[in-house]
């Protein structure tokens, strides 16, 4: 590794005079091969959107099935677009929040290839037909072998920069994303073992994959996230969190909660009452967390006036973050589980945690790199913009629409006096609607591919 002064680790995202530092360079290849999963994986979800609304659609293609595309873009939205991202950002704000860097990423760019290439046949596998039915354990063991190994050989580079680092003490930031760094090889390995490879019991098996399904985002995706908001945010404005010292009391609620939320889709399921409290008690107790990030990002926020456009998606991103837990803890109520637990909203959940709180957070880290290899694009800021309203206007009518829709499903499913089928038909014209909002939501993801993929051409064309 490569030491560097505290002030230099610090910049807003732009290269000291005489550092030839890789990652933003990394970053910025990971943010063009991860926009493409993006816009890859909203438009197979759209097309299963679409056969919802009309089942007759592509209903010849046996690939394009719909039992096949929502795992296939699940999968892409979740390893593909978040994970490589979070990848990226973890050794970006280690290094930059720890005053070192590292000398080479050449090892870095080898696990990015592979896991790229593990994910690709991992999507043309579960085309083919080789699903299982676990959600975000789909891929074949091939490809989930390769793909943890690619993040070993990056997470080596993120140990040693927070081991080496130089700048006294830690952030919050960086213990975030130091758990982020943990969990994800423990959820992978655990999941896998225990559901695919050495297959346990099948009773055992439904609550070891909704805590699965539920610590990829809760474990993995959201801390880096967090860790994101919480760089960005002093680092624009030049301030300190407002609650700082409630900062360590956020982080540890926050992970110890989040690790149980997954079981709370399992209240009034076939599985020992224990887990189903625990569940609840998890998901509503994640509130302490959200309140703590919303003071300490709001508070520093309030009365400025600097509302640039990496501080617009901070903005933008804990809102989402707080809706998302919100309403999660709200669907762990049992009596509102019992109602509402099979229903669009659950759809809205993941939608408001991925597309919302997810994709808006790590695309402001994306949105604050590029500017240092875009020579003064005009073109730019515009894209990230339009990107920017664009998921933000998407996400939120997808997700009212789905709520609304689930609302009025969930209560017609506990009328005994109503046929199922037409509980569907009632629930149809709200999916149509969130169908447009994911339409919306596509496009702005085609702004961020454009400008990722802009700014990568001219710094190909001429490098800083």
């Amino acid at each position: 590794m490569n030491e560097v002064s505290p002030r230099s680790a610090m910049q807003d995202g732009r290269w000291p005079r005489g550092w030839t530092d890789p990652l933003p360079r990394l970053l910025l290849w990971c943010s063009a091969s991860a926009s493409t999963w993006l816009v890859a994986g909203t438009v197979l979800l759209i097309i299963a959107g679409v056969q919802v609304v009309n089942p007759a659609f592509l209903a010849g293609v046996s690939f394009l099935t719909f039992g096949r595309l929502v795992p296939m873009g699940i999968n892409a939205l979740v390893y593909g677009w978040g994970s490589l991202v979070a990848l990226a950002v973890i050794l970006y704000l280690l290094s930059r929040l720890g005053g070192v860097t590292i000398a080479s990423a050449r090892l870095a760019y080898c696990a990015i290839g592979a896991w790229n290439l593990a994910l690709l046949l991992g999507l043309c596998a579960i085309a083919a037909g080789g699903g299982n039915g676990l959600l975000l354990l789909e891929l074949p063991p091939f490809a989930s072998v390769t793909i943890l190994l690619a993040y070993v050989a990056m997470a080596i580079w993120g140990y040693a920069l927070f081991r080496g680092r130089r700048i006294p003490g830690t952030f919050a930031s960086s213990w975030y994303l130091v758990a982020g760094m943990l969990c994800f090889p423990w959820l992978v390995v655990t999941g896998n073992v225990l559901l695919v490879w050495l297959p346990i019991p099948g009773p055992a098996q439904a609550p070891v994959a909704a805590w699965f399904a539920g610590g990829m985002m809760n474990l993995w995706l959201a801390p880096v996230s967090l860790a994101v908001i919480f760089y960005i945010v002093p680092q624009v404005l030049g301030r300190r969190l407002a609650a700082y010292n409630l900062s360590l009391l956020g982080f540890w609620s926050f992970m110890l909660f989040a690790a149980w939320c997954g079981l709370g889709r399992m209240v009034g399921g076939p599985v020992p009452a224990w887990m189903a409290s625990v569940g609840f008690v998890s998901s509503f107790l994640m509130i302490i967390p959200v309140l703590i990030a919303g003071v300490n990002v709001f508070g520093v926020l309030k009365g400025t006036s600097e509302w640039t456009l990496p501080l617009r998606h901070a903005a933008a991103g804990i809102g989402a973050f707080a809706g998302t837990y919100l309403l999660a803890a709200i669907l762990a109520v049992p009596p509102v589980a019992g109602i509402f637990n099979f229903t669009d909203i659950a759809v809205a959940v993941g939608l408001l945690g991925l597309g919302g709180f997810v994709t808006l957070s790590l695309g402001g880290l994306i949105q604050f790199i590029l500017p240092q290899f875009e020579h003064r694009d005009p073109l730019a800021e515009k894209l990230g913009s339009w990107h920017l309203w664009l998921t933000v206007i998407g996400v939120g009518s997808a997700a009212v629409c789905l709520v609304l829709g689930g609302i009025l499903q969930g209560f017609a499913q506990s009328d005994p006096g109503i046929v199922f089928s037409h509980s569907v038909d009632y629930v149809m014209p709200f999916r149509f609607l969130a169908l447009l909002g994911f339409l919306i939501f596509l496009a702005g993801a085609a702004c961020l591919f454009l400008r990722v993929h802009r700014a990568l051409a001219r710094y190909l064309i001429t490098p800083p």
